[in-house]
């Protein structure tokens, strides 16, 4: 059984609800190879979130110009994937 808790457990974003720009936390347990995306309910990537070649951290997502509306940020690091819902309201 694999321990898909651990990416899981690691990150936070906020605030949410948001006006597009957020940030996401990602704890120093995280493995490698991290990519953040934000995707529209459909499943197509909107944005990427630049990580610099770094695996834990706070980045800071400006998707300010999406619309109002829910978005999925899908964080993957070394073979696990998390998913967080999160809502832009201006």
């Amino acid at each position: 059984v694999e321990d898909v808790n651990g990416l899981e457990a690691s990150i936070n974003l906020f605030p949410n609800p948001n006006n597009g720009m957020f940030k996401v936390v990602v704890g120093t347990d995280v493995q490698r190879d991290l990519s953040i995306g934000v995707y529209n309910i459909l499943g197509a990537k909107v944005a990427d979130v630049p990580t610099n070649g770094r695996n834990s951290g706070t980045f800071e997502v400006n998707a300010s110009e999406l619309s109002n509306g829910i978005y999925l940020v899908k964080i993957t690091s070394g073979g696990q994937t998390a998913i967080r819902k999160v809502n832009i309201q201006r």
